[in-house]
């Protein structure tokens, strides 16, 4: 444990005091990882199976530009209004509830017409996930580092996230066999879902300079 734990220290250049927090974030992006590429091969291949690509895709990059400005406007509008740390557990919270209905959906929802709706919405909602889950990410380290401390620890943790993303990349296959329909892979995108609140509230309440009620203006 000592020899990993020396060899990791190393690795992502941090001090033994920031182990335990680059360590969780770094989890924490894994985390990430598998939610985000679970739900990208879900909603993905339910709407290749059941839109016209060449004619549906385009309405689908026009919309999903629309939905990811407006909601980043308004985390951006936001985090000058609350603290980071509240914004962001409240993000992911909204962020993993739309997964957890989407699913619910699937699953309760017999029309096929409201069903081919409910995944065009379901693709529709990818890109600005993902704009804010980074959002949530980057901005917290942004937070729970010093700047000195940042400039040594990116670096680190892109490492780790690289790491992470390929980790990520030969464990969907195995997700995939898992489940008996594509539309089960957000059953896995929900419950990692959950494990990244408990993590992120894990990682605020380690972290001395990010915490929910106090809001931090960055430079």
């Amino acid at each position: 444990n000592n020899t990993m734990k020396k060899f990791l220290l190393k690795l992502l250049n941090i001090e033994k005091s920031e182990y335990t927090q680059v360590m969780t974030l770094l989890f924490l992006g894994f985390l990430i990882g598998v939610f985000l590429a679970t739900y990208s091969v879900a909603t993905t291949t339910l709407f290749l199976n059941n839109w016209d690509e060449d004619k549906y895709l385009p309405i689908v990059t026009i919309a999903t530009g629309l939905v990811g400005i407006i909601t980043t406007y308004i985390f951006s509008y936001l985090q000058n209004k609350i603290s980071y740390a509240t914004l962001s557990i409240t993000t992911l919270i909204i962020v993993v509830a739309l997964v957890g209905g989407l699913r619910g959906g699937f699953a309760v929802i017999d029309d096929p017409v409201i069903k081919k709706q409910l995944i065009f919405g379901g693709l529709v909602m990818l890109a600005p996930f993902e704009a804010l889950v980074s959002l949530v990410f980057w901005g917290t380290i942004a937070r729970m580092f010093t700047l000195k401390q940042q400039r040594r620890i990116v670096g680190g943790v892109d490492i780790g996230k690289g790491l992470a993303a390929l980790a990520t990349f030969f464990a969907i296959p195995i997700f995939s066999a898992l489940v008996p329909a594509t539309e089960d892979l957000t059953d896995i995108t929900f419950v990692v879902g959950i494990l990244i609140l408990i993590v992120y509230f894990a990682l605020v309440l380690i972290s001395p300079l990010i915490s929910f009620g106090k809001r931090q203006i960055i430079e």
